[in-house]
């Protein structure tokens, strides 16, 4: 059978459907059919009623593909009753007559009759079939009955085209739904430089996986090598040859026309400049800082995959350009905390010119507290707070005059009273920068805490202190007794260690103390770094 139910009988050229085409497609088998979700969603039962108004009885009838076979049918499976009569049809021969109203039908061996209407040829929906048992079938049909089944076919085909573009509808919000999904990661990368890479490789991957590449790469201008991710369910033997490739010619290509490209074929004109002899087909969107390229965007796929499309091309310059303005943002950000991280070691060199025995005290502070805090097993942020917590502890002591930060002897009792002030100084100088988080205020407050109660500014004990200031307790209390002092003499680090274990439990945090004594025998970076300072005993 082909457009028309086959026949080399008499039959009658129909005219062409008025509805827009469908897609036409390769029929698929009668199960996948039936989830047809346009077939699914026609009301069944109204034409049931629509059939039994026009012939008295509710006949048997199926709705048929381009070839006249059975893809529903209203009594039972397809592949019955009368989808059993369609699928033994001939191919050939078979006696078509056609009505002068252009209805078409066949007379069956025992007589039943098979009337066919046409939906829309050119769509998997192409014919209505209906069965009039010999019982009640009429030579000729009744004018009303030959209306109503054309007006039937024509209700079923407009609201199979509904259906089919609610449908296109429902299936492109799904997809504009995952695209936007895919976007808004875009929003969740890592703002660190370090992270940054690892957020994009994760992004890469789920790039290749919603648009069906074999590969997604980056590449960008500052790294000398892509940022890349492979598509689980690929292969793709010549992978460093492929990227070698991107990082080069397609690189330059793009950096030159400043604009999207998309290479399907082999015959393209650019191919000659563009792996020429690896034939992927590959879709190159620029990253832009105004007129200048910052990287490329690239998706590849084998020569044997569906080519690109417009559709491709608009979801890649949408993530190109929000990877643009993640990669400006980062190197923002990176240009406001090098300006901190500057502006902390002017105020850090401005406190200890008040007191030269105090210089490098701040970052031999921060250098140890880091190594108890990953000795504690704290986390990054943790480690971060703790960093900028010990870095500036001391910042408040700017406001102490320089006869009570230099005097040589003991301070008196409202001196002692005014340096111990310094903790609370340094909170309040500090407490506005956004970039310092709660931890890291907490930890420049209540470093002089002791554990016993008997510290200040607040005295908080035990685990009341917060955990940063009782690390930053321990790593300042040892450089104050391992560095020169204008009013005691050094100590040394065996002499240090001990005292600080006799005050565990009183002045600092016994399990903190029992953490750094044990990193100092195992963390060999902290062990060199420590006898840097003070280098043990020979022999």
């Amino acid at each position: 059978m082909g457009g028309e139910p086959a026949a080399r009988g008499v039959h009658r050229e129909a005219p062409e459907p008025e509805s827009p085409d469908l897609p036409a497609s390769a029929a698929p088998g009668r199960s996948e059919l039936m989830l047809d979700p346009q077939l699914k969603r026609l009301k069944l039962d109204k034409y049931r009623q629509l059939l039994k108004v026009a012939f008295g009885h509710t006949p048997p009838f199926a709705f048929c593909d381009t070839a006249g076979q059975a893809l529903w049918t209203s009594d039972g499976p397809p592949d019955q009753g009368i989808g059993a009569i369609l699928a033994a049809l001939p191919d050939a021969d078979a006696p078509w007559l056609t009505q002068a109203n252009g209805s078409l039908r066949q007379q069956l061996d025992n007589g039943d009759l098979l009337l066919f209407e046409r939906l829309d040829t050119r769509a998997e929906l192409a014919w209505l079939a209906v069965l009039i048992t010999a019982a009640q079938a009429e030579p000729e049909l009744p004018p009303v009955s030959t209306e109503a089944l054309r007006s039937l076919a024509a209700c079923i085909k407009d609201e199979y085209h509904l259906n089919y573009e609610l449908n296109c509808l429902s299936r492109e919000l799904e997809q504009r739904n995952e695209e936007l999904n895919l976007v808004y990661r875009l929003d969740e990368l890592p703002r660190s430089q370090d992270d940054l890479p690892a957020g994009l490789r994760t992004l890469l991957g789920q790039v290749t996986t919603y648009v069906g590449a074999d590969v997604a790469t980056l590449v960008l201008l500052d790294r000398p090598a892509p940022i890349h991710a492979v598509n689980p369910e690929s292969e793709v033997p010549d992978l460093d040859l492929l990227l070698t490739e991107l990082r080069s010619n397609v690189f330059r290509f793009i950096s030159s026309s400043k604009q999207t490209l998309i290479l399907n074929h082999g015959d393209e004109p650019a191919r000659r400049y563009l792996m020429p002899h690896m034939p992927y087909k590959f879709l190159a969107s620029p990253i832009l800082d105004g007129q200048e390229v910052q990287g490329v965007l690239v998706l590849v796929r084998r020569p044997d995959a569906l080519d690109f499309l417009a559709s491709d091309r608009n979801l890649a310059e949408v993530i190109a350009d929000h990877v643009g303005v993640t990669l400006r943002n980062q190197d923002a950000l990176e240009t406001v905390r090098k300006f901190g991280d500057q502006l902390a070691g002017v105020l850090i060199e401005a406190v200890e010119a008040k007191d030269p025995y105090t210089a490098g005290h701040s970052e031999r502070v921060q250098r140890v507290s880091v190594h108890i805090g990953r000795a504690l097993g704290l986390v990054r942020s943790d480690l971060e707070d703790l960093f900028w917590g010990s870095m500036l502890h001391d910042i408040g002591k700017i406001g102490i005059p320089d006869v009570i930060l230099t005097k040589p002897g003991s301070l008196t009792g409202d001196e002692f009273t005014f340096i111990q002030t310094h903790a609370q100084q340094s909170y309040e100088i500090l407490r506005h920068v956004e970039h310092l988080r709660p931890a890291a205020l907490e930890a420049i407050r209540y470093h002089h805490e002791h554990f016993d109660g008997k510290g200040y500014p607040a005295k908080l004990a035990g685990t009341k202190i917060p955990l940063h200031a009782r690390i930053i307790a321990v790593a300042d209390t040892y450089d104050a007794m391992t560095s020169s002092c204008s009013y005691r003499p050094t100590t040394s680090h065996e002499a240090a260690i001990k005292e600080i274990t006799r005050v565990a439990g009183t002045q600092l945090d016994p399990d903190i103390v029992r953490a750094f004594s044990s990193a100092c025998r195992t963390d060999l970076a902290l062990r060199d770094y420590l006898w840097s300072q003070d280098p043990p005993p020979s022999g």
